[in-house]
């Protein structure tokens, strides 16, 4: 297969090639070739040691070296940068990179066999555990790559090594990869893997708090977070263990079809993509668990709201959350039962702030229209979006007349000489 690789990307290859190293390209930008697209983002790894990049690219060219520590450097080449590594066999139990001499090695890190398929401009493609089937689908599959450790591995050289006997061990990130890519791209993974991923759940408390950060925010803004949240559920409440709770908690309420988690669930799903929005949505009814009292037929769940603050505050600030975001998330749980409405709204507006009002409609639009599958309800959550869209309105009107009155006064403190 010849592929159309930007120029800038063949001079680094052609650089290490140069210097007698192997260079290959990896990852998402292989698929993306093949499938006869232009990625925009390209991952070149080698068997050139760290030092030798720095050796060959730091004079010629702007390296970029904030990652070095996890074995990847950007070079900025034109308007292009570019990502290479060395060959990293694992990532250890402290986040360091595990170097390794073949790229084999490097390809079963990446734990699915859609992943780990690299292409050279002199050997073409490498598929040495038969991903391209996975990769070039209408979706793509992730289906793990199957690892048995040989029984002599222990030893090497007459020193004690640890023996890896999960795929999920070379690369703790993959877990969650499974989440991100499930809710975000047009991703299908196989039963057995599901499995895997499921019993390995834990394994997303060996990320680095960044990238779970990052990775946790990208998969809750993606337009198929609802089945991600009901399909990895085990890996949710790994994470969320009070969530877990909710899970098929019969609500007892007329205007409650669906159980308390996959409520939750599906209001994340109907939410606009605002971040504090979708995670307020995915711990709102958190306090019905604590507070539910039985009506004689229909349960009553009164102060689930401050039950729900309360408990949203703990876990993501022991999950090292964003102070500024947990503060906002929080806000959105205490008060996501307040009836704001068309004669109210603006009251609500002076006490809270039109930001605030904003979110708060925009969640109450979600839960209302994940309640029922009724036109009627609906039909509310189109009318709360509607009012959301007049509060966003009235605050833009009101920040315009305010900069004119600001400009106003600048200019006629100008005029006066002040």
């Amino acid at each position: 297969m010849d592929f159309s690789v930007p120029e800038q990307v063949v001079e680094i290859l052609d650089e290490l090639k140069a210097h007698t190293y192997e260079a290959y390209l990896v990852g998402d930008c292989v698929r993306g070739l093949i499938m006869g697209e232009k990625p925009l983002d390209f991952d070149v790894v080698t068997n050139a040691e760290m030092n030798r990049l720095l050796a060959i690219f730091e004079d010629r060219y702007k390296v970029n070296t904030d990652y070095a520590d996890k074995g990847e450097i950007i070079i900025i080449n034109g308007a292009m940068g570019i990502s290479v590594s060395p060959y990293r066999s694992r990532i250890a139990p402290d986040g360091k990179p595990v170097y390794c001499e073949r790229l084999e090695e490097d390809l079963r890190r990446r734990v699915y066999r859609a992943n780990a398929v690299a292409y050279s401009m002199t050997e073409g493609i490498t598929d040495p555990f038969d991903g391209l089937p996975d990769a070039c689908g209408d979706n793509v599959i992730l289906n793990a790559i199957r690892y048995e450790p040989r029984p002599d591995a222990a030893q090497k050289k007459g020193r004690r090594s640890k023996v890896i006997s999960n795929i999920f061990g070379f690369n703790p990130d993959s877990v969650f990869e499974a989440l991100r890519r499930c809710a975000t791209e047009n991703t299908d993974i196989t039963p057995s893997t599901l499995d895997m991923v499921c019993e390995n759940a834990e394994m997303v408390f060996r990320m680095d708090k960044e990238k779970f950060h990052s990775e946790f925010r990208k998969m809750l803004m993606g337009r198929r977070i609802t089945d991600a949240l009901m399909v990895f559920r085990p890996v949710i409440f790994t994470i969320f263990p009070k969530l877990a709770e909710t899970d098929g908690f019969d609500q007892h309420s007329a205007v409650q079809e669906y159980p308390l988690y996959e409520h939750a669930a599906r209001a994340v799903g109907y939410a606009v993509p605002e971040y504090s929005v979708r995670l307020a949505l995915l711990f709102h009814g958190i306090g019905k668990i604590d507070c539910y009292s039985d009506r004689g037929g229909y349960y009553s769940y009164d102060g689930h709201g401050e039950r729900g603050a309360m408990l949203t505050r703990q876990i993501l600030t022991d999950l090292q959350f964003p102070a500024e975001l947990v503060r906002q998330v929080v806000f959105l749980v205490l008060h996501h039962d307040d009836d704001i409405n068309e004669s109210n709204y603006t009251s609500y507006t002076a006490e809270y702030g039109a930001d605030n009002v904003r979110l708060l409609l925009l969640m109450r639009s979600a839960d209302v229209r994940a309640k029922r599958t009724d036109r009627r309800y609906e039909q509310c959550s189109l009318d709360l979006r509607s009012l959301a869209d007049e509060v966003t309105k009235g605050r833009n009107e009101t920040a315009r007349r305010n900069a004119v009155t600001f400009s106003d006064l600048k200019k006629l403190a100008r005029n006066l000489g002040l």
